[in-house]
């Protein structure tokens, strides 16, 4: 480095008089000299104004990075009959599912678009049949992490699509529950006089429902984004604050295109009488008569919305972050030098 001792008046590298002698460094010269030339400050302040966009960059995609849902099924097992295979994260053991003509498949790759959503793994097909359903027991992980404690909120979410409106005696749907769903003539009924919550499908509208004693009853109504298009189906869980409190679902459907704001008014809600939700343990899953092909995939439980509906980071963002990285390595690089 270069150490300039001319006179104020005249100092090498800064260009124009200064009143009175302080070190400046200008284009790698050391000078005295009381004012940073313009153009030295217009190169600063875009310098901070680049840094500073960085970091905000950075900033939005480790925020996608640290949405960690506690519950993530994304289906990313060998290719064909669901029944037997291994659960995913938070998932004890394997999935249980019809098989034969009735059989819930994994197609991989996936059919579906999944817009602003992130995603891996491959789908789940449920056939056409008389009754197809699939059901995976969950870990200690929800209650671990107080999830299932008395005034919790817990969020799910998975991405759904139908072929069909289905026959007059469809029942489909999705449950969290003792036990799993059991698609029937009469109704989406749950196993062994099993309670929970979920959502039952019915032609286009899906349903906050809760189920007792094995018989579901709905509350309000949203409606799908259209067939053969995939919905993001997200549910919020608020835990009765006592034991005696009331328990409460929300569910909002939106395209994947649409899922960056949290869902706060709306949504279809059942409210339903106090059951003890530690002894929640199933995933699952079925339909009856749909007309059609079902598509469950990116089964997500976690404590945010944002851990349950993890949206792909814009490719602007990644770019800004990436040019950030290496301004910022450029520049330890010349201090280094220097």
């Amino acid at each position: 480095m270069i150490v300039c001792n001319r006179p104020a008046w005249l100092i090498a590298g800064c260009g124009k008089a200064v009143a009175r002698p302080v070190l400046q460094k200008v284009s790698g010269v050391l000078c005295k000299g009381s004012a940073v030339p313009s153009r030295l400050r217009s190169l600063k302040m875009a310098n901070t104004s680049f840094f500073a966009a960085a970091v905000i960059a950075s900033a939005a995609l480790v925020g996608s990075v640290n949405a960690a849902p506690i519950i993530y099924e994304p289906f990313s097992q060998a290719t064909g009959i669901l029944n037997g295979k291994a659960g995913g994260t938070g998932l004890s053991g394997n999935w249980a599912s019809t098989t034969g003509g009735s059989a819930v498949n994994v197609v991989d790759p996936p059919t579906m678009n999944y817009g602003d959503l992130d995603h891996t793994g491959g789908q789940a097909n449920l056939t056409n049949s008389g009754s197809t359903w699939a059901s995976a027991t969950t870990t200690t992980a929800l209650a671990n992490a107080g999830l299932l404690n008395d005034g919790a909120t817990l969020w799910f979410s998975y991405v759904f699509q139908k072929t069909s409106n289905g026959g007059s005696n469809e029942h489909s749907g999705f449950a969290f529950g003792t036990d799993r769903v059991n698609p029937a003539f009469n109704g989406l009924n749950m196993q062994n006089s099993g309670y929970g919550f979920g959502a039952y499908t019915n032609a286009t509208s899906v349903v906050a429902s809760s189920w007792s004693g094995g018989t579901r009853t709905g509350g309000t109504g949203v409606g799908l984004v259209a067939l053969s298009t995939p919905t993001l189906v997200t549910g919020r869980i608020v835990w009765g604050a006592t034991p005696v409190d009331t328990e409460t679902i929300t569910l909002w459907t939106r395209a994947l295109d649409d899922i960056a704001t949290e869902p706060t008014t709306g949504g279809g809600v059942r409210t339903t009488a106090a059951f003890d939700q530690t002894a929640l343990n199933t995933i699952s899953f079925g339909q009856r008569n749909s007309g059609g092909v079902q598509t469950y995939d990116e089964i997500r439980f976690g404590a945010t919305y944002a851990d349950v509906a993890i949206a792909v980071p814009e490719p602007g963002t990644i770019a800004l972050l990436a040019s950030g990285v290496a301004f910022i390595g450029l520049r330890l690089a010349r201090r280094r030098r220097a």
